[in-house]
């Protein structure tokens, strides 16, 4: 979940209360999710032209918009780990490099 919304100006975008999710724990198959470690700390997401959405300034995830491959997972530099993730460096199965089968959006919508 990205709270400001994605650009393709080449900068870094400061994005609090941003937050990073998988539907399964790699290996456990419950929820996991992991919170932007510093609200303030400006590297919440880059906003790029030569990729997707980047989230964090080590590519905590990073979306390869121009191929499938070449997407990455490496957590725990601006996003941090939520109860039970400490020892987990990657939100898929998979492990860090990943392929994209499937893209999908979220909105949230507030009543």
């Amino acid at each position: 979940f990205a709270s400001q919304p994605w650009n393709s100006g080449g900068s870094w975008i400061n994005a609090p209360g941003s937050f990073l999710f998988s539907l399964e724990k790699p290996g456990e198959g419950v929820p996991a999710a992991r919170t932007l470690r510093y609200n303030n700390d400006g590297h919440g997401i880059l906003g790029s032209p030569n990729h997707g959405p980047l989230f964090g300034r080590g590519n905590d995830l990073a979306l390869n918009c121009s191929s499938r491959g070449n997407s990455q997972s490496r957590m725990g530099f601006s996003y941090g780990a939520s109860e039970g993730l400490l020892r987990c460096s990657s939100l898929t199965a998979e492990g860090t490099d990943f392929t994209v089968a499937d893209y999908e959006v979220w909105a949230v919508t507030l009543n």
